[in-house]
């Protein structure tokens, strides 16, 4: 399979062509250019599981499946992968060979410590009071293949874009070199942080988000997680809330959680 068969590429050449200039003449016209383009990524999930919970969704990763298009053949062109490699490889639609993130960390041979793939020792971390004292941040700086967005900038240059995750390497891995916004979950103090690589304050709705976050996770988490009423998995072929190897979270695996308290700072789970 050639380079630019990689299911990512296809996907982002398909939205480039959507994008692109009016038919010359005689052409049958292109359709409407969309107001909005998606990418989302979760760790470990197979096809499989949207098949069998597909009945089940509703909004959300159910209007993916159910509305959208789906190739289900898609598939890595290398043979190890980590959440860096496998983010930018996503968000640029080349391999690892030529974006660069060839792992979550590496060591060079001038250096004697690793290097994380999205560290920056020139910028600092950007919260939701401001930049941090210490430089340190993070930064696509490795990334060495324009994102997705980079290249709908050259179609459209009004184009805007926002990356969120709760990994750095994830957010700014699929999001190219300058979107508007890339924003990763803070582990010490908890809210959405950023890095001055992508400006000197994080926008006013994310600093009205940190600045609230606890009332609302309180609100709607307070009284523990259970399962949604009347809901059966009888039919999709899944395993059933009970399964061997499964981890202990406060002394037990099974539903319903006791929601964490959140007081002071967080542990960095």
């Amino acid at each position: 399979m050639q380079p630019w068969r990689s299911p990512a590429y296809v996907a982002a050449a398909a939205m480039f062509l959507s994008l692109g200039a009016a038919p010359a003449a005689g052409q049958s016209p292109a359709p409407d250019r969309p107001r909005l383009a998606v990418l989302v990524s979760v760790d470990q999930m197979i096809p499989e599981q949207l098949e069998r919970l597909g009945p089940l969704l509703r909004g959300g990763l159910g209007r993916f499946v159910h509305q959208g298009l789906v190739f289900r053949s898609a598939e890595l062109q290398y043979g190890d992968t980590e959440t860096g490699p496998g983010h930018a490889t996503y968000g640029t639609g080349v391999n690892p060979v030529r974006h660069g993130i060839v792992g979550n960390d590496w060591i060079l041979p001038e250096e004697k410590t690793p290097s994380y793939c999205v560290a920056e020792p020139l910028v600092h971390a950007l919260l939701a009071q401001g930049p941090a004292g210490k430089a340190g941040g993070m930064s696509p700086r490795n990334l060495r293949a324009p994102g997705l967005i980079d290249r709908l900038r050259l179609s459209d240059p009004a184009a805007k874009a926002v990356a969120i995750s709760i990994k750095d390497r994830a957010a700014i891995a699929m999001s190219g070199q300058r979107p508007d916004a890339v924003l990763w979950w803070d582990r010490t103090q908890g809210g959405f942080m950023s890095s001055t690589w992508y400006g000197e304050q994080l926008p006013p709705w994310v600093r009205e988000f940190d600045a609230r976050w606890v009332q609302r996770f309180q609100a709607c988490w307070g009284a523990g997680w259970s399962e949604l009423p009347g809901l059966s998995l009888d039919g999709t072929d899944t395993d059933p809330d009970d399964s061997p190897g499964e981890v202990d979270w406060r002394g037990k695996h099974v539903f319903p959680y006791a929601a964490p308290a959140v007081e002071g700072e967080l542990d960095g789970n």
